[in-house]
């Protein structure tokens, strides 16, 4: 399991993520945390913090990404350790 930031910044009325496929769903409904910021009328951030296989939101983070409306998206994943002693 690894410990995941994911950055989004777009158009917010253009991007939904609760309207994406199931396994966007699953991830989106089991993270840590959520940050929704208004930058202005038409721009929105989101970060979204989770715990789970970096396969699995590797996945999910490129789907997101490359959804319409998306200007610009980051992964940044990293790990306690404990698995790799």
């Amino acid at each position: 399991m690894l410990n995941s930031e994911l950055s989004l910044s777009h158009a917010g009325r253009r991007f939904n993520p609760f309207a994406a496929e199931s396994r966007i769903k699953a991830l989106w409904m089991s993270h840590l945390s959520y940050l929704h910021i208004h930058l202005d009328h038409d721009h929105c951030i989101e970060v979204l913090v989770v715990r789970e296989k970096g396969r699995d939101v590797r996945t999910v983070a490129d789907s997101l990404i490359s959804t319409k409306g998306v200007k610009h998206g980051k992964l940044t994943m990293t790990t306690t350790g404990k698995e790799l002693a």
